[in-house]
């Protein structure tokens, strides 16, 4: 209601940079979301950088993040101080819609790497939905090569952790495995 008076603030912050916005997408207020036009949707949090989009993302709540992307304002490729993008996020959780949603958006660097090298599709494969991980690979923009910080490809590290049905689904689309990480080991 408050927004909907013309002399209040819309993008105006709290402490620690929390726009109406912001707390709206956070919490899944779809009704308070975007009450204004002019309405900045990709304001970011003053601790670590995080913007509406990505919280949306983080609490699932996908009918927020159709609103926000249907803006055409928001940076889906805009990543937080510690260098997660929302991709990032949905695919360590159930949340196959949001995955669909984001994938259909050709600006979205599916292979993006945040600060531990981590990328969405070792968080897929680490958090147990082989779903995440089919839905990543349909799209064929998926690099299965990329090496982390050890210099380890994505197989090395999901053969060593005992998925074997994850292992399968990446194996036949990997030309990777003989190369060796930082310590000389290899798939073989």
């Amino acid at each position: 209601l408050l927004l909907a008076i013309e002399k209040v603030n819309a993008d105006s912050k709290s402490y620690n940079g929390w726009t109406p916005l912001w707390a709206a997408a956070a919490n899944g207020h779809e009704g308070l979301l975007l009450a204004r036009e002019k309405v900045n949707a990709d304001s970011k949090d003053n601790e670590y950088g995080q913007m509406a989009l990505l919280w949306a993302a983080i609490n699932g709540h996908e009918g927020i993040i159709k609103l926000l992307l249907a803006t055409e304002k928001v940076n889906v490729k805009s990543k937080d101080s510690r260098g997660r993008i929302p991709l990032l996020y949905v695919t360590r959780n159930e949340y196959g819609g949001i995955i669909k949603l984001l994938l259909v958006i050709e600006k979205v660097n599916v292979d993006s790497k945040y600060n531990t090298s981590r990328t969405p599709l070792l968080y897929a494969t680490k958090s147990g939905n082989n779903t995440n991980i089919k839905l990543l690979l349909s799209i064929n923009r998926v690099n299965i090569n990329l090496v982390n910080y050890y210099n380890s490809i994505l197989l090395f590290i999901i053969a060593r952790t005992g998925y074997k049905e994850k292992l399968a689904l990446l194996l036949f689309q990997s030309n990777a495995l003989n190369i060796p990480d930082n310590f000389g080991r290899t798939l073989l």
